[in-house]
């Protein structure tokens, strides 16, 4: 899975009806799109400091497909469970080569 470079924030309103498109009284619960954040800046501290870009969009279909992408994009993602309201990647276990790292620099220099 590559790593997402873009930058996107789908912002809207989420809604709550208990008059369900079926007909039936349910709680229904759902999201409707208003403006997306397209982007350079990662959202951080240091992205402050650097010459970023970013524009407002509000088209519908970019809207609909932006929200298609997130949704895509969030069930590839960490899996979804119980546990901290914290993000903590799970990382796969790696095992280092220390005799090729040491060999390599030896190799190169300073």
């Amino acid at each position: 899975m590559p790593i997402l470079h873009a930058k996107l924030a789908l912002l809207g309103d989420m809604c709550w009806t208990d008059e369900h498109p079926s007909g039936h009284v349910v709680d229904h619960i759902f999201f409707v799109p208003r403006r997306l954040w397209v982007g350079s800046a990662n959202f951080t501290g240091s992205s402050r400091r650097s010459l970023e870009f970013g524009t407002w969009l509000t088209d519908a279909s970019l809207l609909r497909a932006a929200r298609t992408f997130l949704l895509d994009l969030v069930a590839y993602s960490e899996p979804l469970r119980d546990g901290p309201d914290e993000m903590q990647p799970e990382f796969a276990p790696v095992e280092y080569d220390d005799a090729a790292f040491i060999e390599y620099l030896r190799e190169s220099g300073p």
